[in-house]
């Protein structure tokens, strides 16, 4: 709001340097996770296609563990190892990346 002189009181002027803080804050964790996605996704390159697949499927598809056990003719405790060692190597890939 602006009085007669046009001036903008104390009031607005503190509300937008403190919208301009949060959108910077904000600019910045959308950057570090579009970096952690990025290192992500390098990640599952290493994988092999079974494991991959695996992760792919519950993470990103979204589908329940017994459907990729059935889609994937694994038993759920095999695929559920299997899952495991595919988070390993992507940890170890990850802690690397630091």
């Amino acid at each position: 709001r602006t009085g007669t002189t046009n001036k903008i009181s104390q009031p607005v002027e503190d509300l937008v340097i403190k919208i301009d803080q949060e959108r910077e804050a904000l600019q910045k964790y959308i950057t570090r996770l579009n970096i952690r996605l990025y290192q992500i996704e390098k990640a599952l390159t290493i994988l092999p296609e079974r494991e991959r697949k695996i992760i792919e499927k519950r993470y990103f598809i979204g589908l329940q563990w017994h459907e990729i056990s059935c889609n994937m003719s694994i038993c759920q405790r095999h695929l559920l190892r299997l899952r495991d060692k595919a988070f390993d190597k992507m940890l170890l890939m990850l802690k690397l990346e630091r």
